[in-house]
């Protein structure tokens, strides 16, 4: 039995909404703990990646709510069509990564000019981070999947984005 375009396209956005949903909930608590880690750390990059983790919560967040708008179209909601909603979700997710990098650009020159000994506290952000990277992988993968199924905008936005969280990551 061959689907039509909107049941694959249905299937990909209900795919997309799920992943997304699993990347806010791991997101959340990975964001509490992060900042009550820099918290007690004293690290203005411990701090700049709690922005960062703040801001992969919020995509998440807004992938899932787009992606579940479009799952939910029937083609009576958006006139425009549905093509113009997902360049606008797409838009949005890369203005945050843009953020998130300018955000790391400005936290390395501040750690060159004052830099701040950290503390004991630092031993838990590589914990935090090894797991972020099994989970980053995971959600890599999952994206990819997605992607190759069939090709939106919106997935090659999170293939990127996941691409970019992983090697963020794996660099920190």
């Amino acid at each position: 039995m061959r689907l039509s375009n909107i049941n694959i396209d249905k299937y990909l956005y209900k795919k997309q909404t799920k992943v997304a949903f699993f990347g806010f909930l791991t997101e959340l608590p990975n964001l509490i703990v992060e900042v009550i880690n820099a918290l007690f750390s004293n690290s203005l990059f411990l701090w700049a990646d709690c922005l960062g983790s703040f801001q992969s919560t919020l995509h998440c967040f807004i992938v899932f709510i787009f992606a579940h708008r479009i799952e939910k179209e029937t083609g009576e909601t958006y006139n425009f069509g549905i093509d113009r909603l997902e360049t606008l979700t797409s838009l949005i997710c890369n203005f945050l990564i843009a953020i998130g990098y300018i955000v790391i650009v400005v936290t390395a020159v501040l750690q060159l000019f004052t830099p701040i000994a950290p503390t004991g506290a630092i031993v838990y952000f590589l914990i935090i981070k090894a797991t972020n990277i099994a989970v980053d992988i995971y959600f890599y993968i999952e994206k990819w999947k997605i992607e190759k199924k069939g090709f939106t905008r919106l997935n090659q936005t999170e293939v990127s984005y996941a691409l970019e969280n992983l090697l963020c990551d794996v660099l920190v």
